[in-house]
């Protein structure tokens, strides 16, 4: 007896990974995940430089780059799932958006707005509270487990924010940037009409 649970303990423990192994297999989920946010980036300034000189973008060595890149931190997240358990790898994906995003506003000149910039945050820190609460064992073996689990309250805070902020983007995009874009060309088209009236000959004699 004593000797079977010597060797299932061995075994569990042969089978978890020690310290160095999960900072190694952490580090390469890092740096895929900021490599995979560059690759859509770079592909895109490949693109707009082939445009530029109006040849075709396989002839680019940024999109090649940013192409490479992809594959290079695909191989790297596989390695990444190998060394540490999953629950641990997957949501250090979410670190590629914020990392795109500013990669995009200095290569593309694109402007981040507040609310992209509040995404970027949250998804950060989302990343971070699963982490910090995620589960000692990779398999959940009881309902009584799951329940506990679900009902973390760090986690449940992640969700309702995260809920919060969801919807106020869905009714930003659905309702009120739809009145700002058409009050952006009523006032536009005020301006051209007023232009246009102060042009004609007879408010000119009137100016005069």
């Amino acid at each position: 007896m004593r000797m079977a649970v010597g060797a299932a303990a061995g075994e569990g423990a042969a089978q978890s990974p020690g310290p160095a192994a999960v900072s190694l297999g952490l580090s390469v989920a890092v740096v895929s995940s900021l490599v995979n946010g560059s690759t859509f980036v770079l592909q895109k300034k490949g693109i707009v430089r082939a445009r530029g000189r109006g040849t075709s973008y396989l002839t680019d060595i940024v999109w090649w780059s940013g192409t490479i890149a992809m594959a290079l931190g695909q191989i790297g997240n596989f390695l990444a799932y190998t060394a540490v358990p999953t629950v641990l790898v997957t949501p250090l994906g979410a670190l590629g958006v914020p990392f795109g995003s500013i990669l995009a506003s200095y290569l593309l000149k694109e402007k981040l707005n507040i609310l992209g910039k509040l995404g970027c945050l949250l998804s950060c820190a989302g990343s971070v509270v699963l982490i910090i609460h995620s589960p000692k064992s990779e398999s959940v073996t009881t309902q009584a487990e799951l329940e506990e689990k679900l009902t973390n309250p760090a986690l449940c805070r992640k969700n309702c924010l995260e809920t919060a902020v969801i919807s106020h983007l869905i009714l930003h995009l659905k309702f009120l940037a739809p009145r700002i874009s058409c009050l952006h060309k009523t006032q536009g088209s005020r301006e051209v009409v007023i232009r246009d009236l102060l042009t004609l000959p007879e408010v000119q004699v009137l100016q005069k």
